[in-house]
């Protein structure tokens, strides 16, 4: 994209300095017009920045090859000039577009370094609470210049409901304490199952209790 737009922008300077100017035909104002209709009405809408991209890009190539085609039309030697110009638009638009999207790619690969090891470090922290058995699944998203934390982890399953709160309680503050830049934890809480019959590694001389389905 980035050669596409300097290659574009270089063939506009030539014409320019040259100054041979030809105005083109009908068809190629027609196409650029048809191309913005088509862009605008018929095409799937992508994100907000690049669709206003595309458009800008589709309104100079229509402006600049009609308002070309109409100074040959009407004599007019300076109107042959939008046509070069429009070029230097595109160009910049294309330009401006693909250093975007090096951009874009940059800081998507350096926040996935970062979640990693963001992740890391808290699940070492909430396997430190009484209570986890496992922590299941740990995902750190940025929210401006906070990170809001969810977090899965599984418990003792025959503890009560209340108790599983509590440690999930005790996961979240901890989280919130240790961790200055985390504005907000949410704590899943599930029964930890290694296998059907469940036996606790806490206990491990306890019986085996009979469930409701023997």
């Amino acid at each position: 994209m980035l050669l596409a737009g300097m290659e574009i922008g270089i063939s506009s300077i030539r014409v320019i300095i040259a100054g041979d100017m030809e105005a083109p035909h009908w068809p190629a104002a027609a196409a650029a017009l048809f191309g913005l209709l088509v862009r605008q009405w018929v095409l799937p809408p992508g994100g907000a920045g690049d669709r206003r991209a595309a458009l800008y890009v589709s309104a100079a190539a229509a402006a600049g090859a009609g308002g070309a085609w109409i100074g040959g039309l009407m004599s007019v030697p300076h109107l042959s000039y939008l046509d070069p110009a429009a070029g230097l638009i595109i160009s910049a638009l294309v330009l401006a577009e693909g250093c975007r999207l090096i951009i874009g790619t940059a800081r998507s690969g350096a926040f996935a370094e970062r979640g990693a090891e963001r992740a890391d470090e808290l699940m070492q922290v909430i396997q430190r609470v009484e209570g986890v058995i496992t922590v299941e699944m740990v995902r750190a998203r940025e929210r401006g210049h906070y990170v809001v934390v969810e977090v899965v982890i599984s418990v003792n399953p025959r503890i009560s409901v209340m108790e599983g709160s509590e440690i999930a309680k005790r996961v979240r503050l901890l989280l919130l304490d240790r961790f200055i830049h985390v504005a907000d934890v949410t704590v899943h809480v599930e029964p930890y199952d290694p296998g059907y019959p469940y036996r606790s590694n806490h206990d491990p001389n306890q019986e085996h209790m009979p469930t409701l389905l023997q």
